[in-house]
Formats: C-alpha cells, structure tokens, sequence
C-alpha cells in the first residue's frame, strides 16, 4: 500500500513538472494595436488570441 502511494506521488509531481514545463513554452508575446478600432472587433481578436468567448454588452460603445 505505502509503495503505491509513493509511486503515485511520484507520478503526480512527473505530470506537475511536465506541465509547468508546457505552460512555459507556449506563452507568446504579442503586440496589438487597434487605433480607432470598434470594440467588438478588440473582443474578438482578445478573443481569439486568448482562447475565451467575450461578449460585449449591446450598450456598450
């Protein structure tokens, strides 16, 4: 029993490390530049790039 919660343990920290190592590497920067751009097209692109829906409120301007 104790064997296989050290093994388990050790495998849960190898799946830690594994994806902190991950998060790290697919981080970009990026540079956005939106001049006089309406904000649902900002929603979007934030959208996009983030992987997330945003929704703008219709009264929003």
């Amino acid at each position: 029993m104790r064997r296989n919660c050290m093994a388990l343990r050790r495998v849960a920290t190898a799946l830690l490390v594994a994806g902190l190592i991950t998060a790290q590497t697919a981080q970009a920067q990026v540079t956005l530049n939106f001049v006089n751009a309406d904000i649902d097209q900002v929603a979007r692109a934030i959208g996009a790039a983030t992987g997330k829906t945003i929704i703008v409120d219709p009264r929003v301007k």
